[in-house]
C-alpha cells in the first residue's frame, strides 16, 4: 500500500456525532467518500495507508479521528493514525516547524503521497513544503475524482527561515533526518 499524508479538515464533522469531553466519535453514519476531501482523495488514489495532520483544537482532533474511522469503515483506506500539530497559529513559524518536524521525517521514511485536497489553509501549504523537502509526491484530487500529480520542486533548505531549521541553537529533527538520509550533506 502507498502512504498518504494529508491535513485533517473539519468538514466531516457535519456528518458524524462527537460526544463527551474526550471527543468520542460516532461514525455510524459516515458520509459518502466524495463528500469529505480526505476520504475522496483516499478513494481516488486507491489502496492507501492514510495518516493525518490535525490542528491542536478539539475540532481538529475529532475530525482526524472521524476521517480515519470512516476511511476504515468505508474501505477507502487503511488508517495509520494522526499526529497533532501544536502551537499552529497563523503567522507562527513555530507551528510550521512542528509540522515539518513530524511530516518530513514520516515522508523520508515512508515515501508516498502528500494530499493537498483539504483546502486552502496553512497546514496544507506546509505539507506541500514537506513533500518537496522529502521528495514525496504532492497530489490533488478534483471534484470529479481526477488525480493530479503536482510537480516536485527542489527546495534549498538553506533558503528557509532559521526558525524552521533550528530550535534555539539545535537543528530540528527533520533537518537531522535529512542529513541521516543523505539528502542534505551539512547543516545550513
Amino acid at each position: 500500500m502507498t502512504y498518504l499524508l494529508a491535513a485533517a479538515g473539519v468538514s466531516i464533522l457535519r456528518f458524524v456525532k462527537v460526544t463527551g469531553p474526550a471527543g468520542r466519535v460516532d461514525v455510524s453514519s459516515c458520509p459518502r467518500p466524495w463528500e469529505v476531501p480526505e476520504l475522496h482523495m483516499a478513494a481516488a488514489l486507491g489502496g492507501v495507508e492514510l495518516e493525518l495532520a490535525a490542528s491542536d483544537t478539539a475540532e481538529g482532533v475529532a475530525a482526524a479521528k472521524a476521517v480515519l474511522l470512516c476511511a476504515e469503515r468505508l474501505g477507502v483506506a487503511r488508517p495509520v493514525g494522526f499526529f497533532v500539530v501544536k502551537r499552529f497559529r497563523p503567522g507562527s513559524l513555530e507551528g510550521a516547524a512542528d509540522l515539518l518536524d513530524k511530516a518530513v521525517v514520516r515522508l523520508l521514511r515512508r515515501g508516498g503521497y502528500v494530499g493537498l485536497t483539504s483546502g486552502a489553509k496553512p497546514q496544507v501549504f506546509y505539507l506541500l513544503l514537506a513533500a518537496w523537502i522529502a521528495g514525496a509526491q504532492p497530489v490533488y484530487v478534483d471534484v470529479g475524482g481526477g488525480v493530479h500529480l503536482l510537480p516536485r520542486v527542489e527546495v534549498r533548505v538553506d533558503s528557509l527561515p532559521r526558525e524552521l531549521l533550528y530550535a534555539g541553537d539545535r537543528p530540528r529533527g527533520w533537518v537531522l533526518e535529512l542529513i541521516r538520509s543523505g539528502r542534505l550533506s551539512s547543516l545550513p
